[in-house]
């Protein structure tokens, strides 16, 4: 559920479809046609079977996770089965084309650090993802240090002087594109 210009936008798990609240009704505002990967809800509800059986049967269907949205853009992340895998598509709404994203999220190309997904968006403009220092240490301990510096120069080096700081209970980095 969230705000988008003065109206609540809410999706439900297993729906494909995204409603607006109007006074006391449920209107549809977009709907995401998965076909044959659409993950059906009712599978994972009580059945027969181990819950390695059943994400088994489920590892290739994707459910909607979580929309955001601003004036030009639908941000979406879908999730395949019960694993912690998932997918980012962006669709243009001006163009009504969608793009699948690599990775957790778009890549950054100016200083070589963490993938950037919003998880907020404020003002239709200001796009908000952060990462805990763990999660932040971990990814940037991942890549080829030497390789990046080639690439990014000082830009990265900031990077590392950032992880330098940081300790695992350190607060959440923030990333904030405007």
């Amino acid at each position: 559920m969230y705000f988008y210009n003065g109206s609540l936008r809410f999706e439900q798990f297993g729906v494909d479809t995204l409603y607006t609240v109007k006074k006391d009704k449920l209107e549809p505002y977009a709907i995401f046609n998965l076909g044959q990967i659409k993950m059906d809800p009712n599978v994972i509800f009580p059945r027969p079977g181990s819950l390695q059986e059943i994400s088994d049967q489920l590892k290739d269907k994707l459910w909607m996770n979580d929309v955001k949205e601003n004036k030009n853009f639908l941000f979406i992340k879908l999730e395949y089965g019960l694993s912690d895998s998932s997918k980012n598509l962006i669709f243009n709404k001006q163009t009504s084309e969608i793009s699948s994203l690599e990775n957790s999220g778009f890549t950054n190309d100016i200083d070589g650090g963490i993938p950037f997904w919003p998880k907020y968006i404020y003002s239709d403009s200001l796009l908000v993802d952060y990462y805990d220092a763990n999660s932040f240490l971990n990814k940037i301990g991942k890549v080829d240090s030497e390789l990046q510096k080639v690439k990014y120069g000082d830009k990265y080096i900031q990077v590392e002087k950032l992880a330098d700081i940081l300790d695992n209970l350190a607060n959440p980095v923030l990333t904030i594109l405007h």
